[in-house]
């Protein structure tokens, strides 16, 4: 076969076969690499567990299915930030309104946007008023009041960096 050895061949293998029947990607790479490590015969089998249990305290592979779960939740288009997209999803009033000192991006990597997709998989309905005008009242009127609460937070920037 050109140099391929029975290892290699079984890894590629049972790869495709798990794929094939819907397994996820981890675990189809997980039991293939596992198959190759011990149909190959010159690989430490202790080492390669030994290093597998080591890696297990890196905290950037935590990243990963974390930005995945976010990934998932902000799944369901935009939250709304005006009386008007409120009414487009069928709500009278919203039971919790955001208020961000920053814009309103809609990334797991800031904070008010996985805070109000939390409360909304847990079955709240939730509205987002971003960086409202202190001299206007109205500003954080656009949801009218509540059924639970304000939950208010400066963001990430600071005010006088939002002027510019």
């Amino acid at each position: 076969m050109g140099g391929f050895s029975v290892a290699f061949i079984a890894f590629l293998v049972i790869f495709v076969v798990f794929l094939f029947f819907g397994a996820p990607i981890y675990l189809s790479l997980l039991c293939s690499g596992l198959a190759y490590v011990f149909l190959h015969g010159g690989i430490d089998n202790m080492a390669v567990m030994a290093k597998m249990y080591g890696s297990l305290n890196n905290f950037v592979l935590l990243a990963i299915p974390m930005f995945m779960m976010a990934g998932i939740i902000m799944n369901q288009g935009f939250l709304p930030i005006s009386r008007r997209e409120m009414e487009e999803r069928g709500w009278s009033q919203v039971d919790f309104v955001y208020v961000s000192g920053d814009a309103y991006v809609d990334h797991p990597s800031f904070g008010h946007a996985i805070i109000t997709r939390l409360l909304e998989a847990h079955g709240y309905k939730v509205g987002i008023i971003a960086q409202p005008d202190c001299k206007d009242k109205e500003s954080i009127c656009v949801f009218g009041e509540p059924r639970l609460g304000f939950l208010v937070s400066s963001g990430n920037m600071d005010s006088m960096v939002n002027h510019y």
